[in-house]
């Protein structure tokens, strides 16, 4: 028995393989984005270490620094200071020359510093009677900022070591 012409356009409307098949295609491109960037999402491996010595003195240095404002390069008066940092022998091993470093000072009122960006200048891997490895770090802020290690109690530093996607990360 034949259909009327408004029955076969009504049912034609309820169903709509193409739609269907796009929106799951769409949903499995995005499934297959995202298990790529959670498989090879790099994951960065710190060495901590709570036990740093500040040296008193600085040192004030011009740098060219890019503004957050404007985005132009500006002449910045730069304070640098030397701090050491003693980490275990068997942590220290991955640590090198020129590895990105932070510090975080900690004050009498337990309020933390800001992090205080810092440069691997030296790394004396000696053994010693405590079994530690004394790293030189070259700590940088401007000096229109407040001293962040003035009235610090003790502080804690971390060095950058490695970065590695997350499928080969082993903690």
């Amino acid at each position: 028995m034949a259909q009327s012409f408004f029955q076969t356009m009504h049912s034609r409307k309820l169903y709509l393989p193409d739609l269907a098949s796009t929106w799951s295609m769409i949903i499995c491109f995005v499934f297959v984005i995202l298990a790529y960037w959670l498989v090879f999402i790099p994951v960065t491996v710190y060495e901590f270490s709570n036990d740093i010595d500040v040296k008193p003195e600085s040192k004030i240095i011009h740098k060219m620094i890019p503004d957050a404002w404007t985005n132009m390069i500006c002449e910045r008066e730069v304070v640098q200071r030397t701090v050491f940092a003693k980490f275990n022998l068997d942590n220290a091993l991955n640590i090198q020359l020129g590895q990105h470093a932070w510090i975080r000072m900690t004050y009498s009122n337990k309020k933390k510093s800001f992090a205080i960006p810092c440069t691997v200048v030296d790394v004396r891997k000696s053994k010693n009677q405590h079994n530690k490895a004394l790293v030189t770090l070259r700590a940088e802020y401007l000096s229109a900022h407040a001293d962040p290690f003035k009235n610090a109690i003790k502080g804690e530093a971390k060095i950058e070591v490695k970065r590695i996607p997350l499928f080969v990360y082993r903690p």
